[in-house]
């Protein structure tokens, strides 16, 4: 895989050291956007600012099913699955969505290690006692996903909602095919959290596409900013979302007139909510062209990210930056988590040298990406050295 680090100008030029090199180590974060990106960007101007309410036309008819394929085909499935994604501006209006369909005080099982707006919400609901919120530690890891299947097993839930990869180590899930399958009910809503796999490790949803929602969106790894989070979205579950806006009933105005009953459209586009700014999702389709052009793939991102961070590992391991919690490999996604009591200060070092990492209580994520070159990965260990 070449160096794509010129693709990254207009993003990174103010993410510099002194000495020149990339600054950025927060991938896993808010990834920057390649420069391919800013064609997305105009053309949503262009079609708003000339076509006005007509954009929707557009953007229904070229932009989402476009955005829809990209999709499919980075998840392993075909143009005819790609109708069972739906998008928003973010993913906790999914989450909402999904919980829309529960029955009332739903039992729902996670780990404890999901991402902030799941972990707050559950713990709003529980705190009027509107679900029963079973959650399995996570730590330690080589027993998390076999404690995780014995609760599946033992435990009747309305939704199990789990990350792919955990955001605060890294920790990517092993078994995901044998943790599905130690859900006995059937009717349980699956809900996978991709936000930290999609397009950082090849994925194959094809096992699943019957069973499980897959969520993920642009910020991360999809290069493509905010306001374009999709799902894909099994058939026969969540057919009618109490939580719901009018984009779900596209194709069914003329039935909701004639019915009392709300309608909804087919495929993904059930879970759809209400007016929101589409520019996010023409930045996606921009990079999906771009990716292609460059043969950039989940997994060449995969192999040339992992070799930065054995590269870092080894620069860095005589340099006491903490516990690392997950070493490069399978079981580590594309961010190395340091645990210790001195990361919230390290973090502030290395932000007044102008490096980018991000710290979550004791723990420092440095975050790699295609944007990377190893003379990068180089002079951040160079820095390190230096404190």
């Amino acid at each position: 895989m070449g160096n794509f680090a010129e693709h990254f100008s207009l993003s990174l030029k103010h993410h510099k050291t002194a000495s020149g090199h990339t600054s950025h180590f927060a991938a896993h974060s808010h990834h920057p956007w390649p420069d391919a990106s800013l064609a997305g960007q105009k053309q949503a101007w262009q079609d708003a600012a000339v076509n006005l309410d007509d954009k929707w036309d557009t953007v229904f008819g070229s932009i989402v099913p476009d955005v829809q394929k990209g999709i499919a085909k980075r998840i392993g499935l075909n143009e005819a699955n790609s109708s069972n994604i739906c998008f928003a501006p973010n993913t906790h209006e999914l989450v909402n969505r999904l919980l829309s369909c529960l029955p009332e005080n739903p039992t729902i099982i996670s780990s404890d290690s999901e991402f902030h707006s799941f972990n707050r919400q559950m713990t709003r609901l529980q705190e009027e006692s509107k679900v029963k919120w079973i959650q399995v530690p996570s730590e330690p890891f080589d027993t998390y996903e076999t404690r995780l299947k014995e609760t599946l097993q033992t435990q009747k839930a309305d939704m199990v909602f789990l990350s792919h990869t955990l955001f605060n180590s890294g920790y990517i899930m092993q078994d995901l095919e044998g943790i599905i399958g130690a859900i006995n009910d059937s009717e349980t809503f699956v809900v996978i959290d991709g936000y930290h796999s999609f397009m950082a490790l090849p994925i194959d949803w094809t096992p699943f596409k019957d069973r499980a929602f897959f969520l993920s969106g642009g910020y991360k790894y999809a290069m493509s900013g905010e306001g374009c989070c999709f799902m894909y979205c099994p058939n026969s579950y969540g057919m009618r979302p109490r939580n719901t806006g009018w984009y779900a009933s596209f194709g069914t105005l003329q039935a909701q007139q004639n019915k009392t009953e709300v309608p909804y459209a087919e495929g993904g586009m059930r879970f759809m909510g209400a007016t929101f700014d589409p520019s996010g999702l023409y930045r996606m389709r921009s990079v999906f062209k771009w990716m292609d052009e460059q043969g950039i793939t989940p997994q060449t991102a995969r192999t040339y990210t992992q070799e930065l961070q054995e590269q870092f590992v080894k620069e860095t391991h005589n340099i006491n930056l903490g516990k690392l919690v997950n070493v490069p490999g399978e079981h580590t996604g594309q961010f190395l988590t340091y645990e210790s009591p001195n990361s919230p200060e390290l973090y502030q070092k290395l932000k007044e040298q102008n490096i980018l990492t991000d710290v979550r209580g004791e723990r420092i994520r440095f975050g790699f990406g295609i944007y990377h070159t190893s003379a990068d990965v180089s002079a951040l260990s160079d820095i390190l050295h230096s404190l």
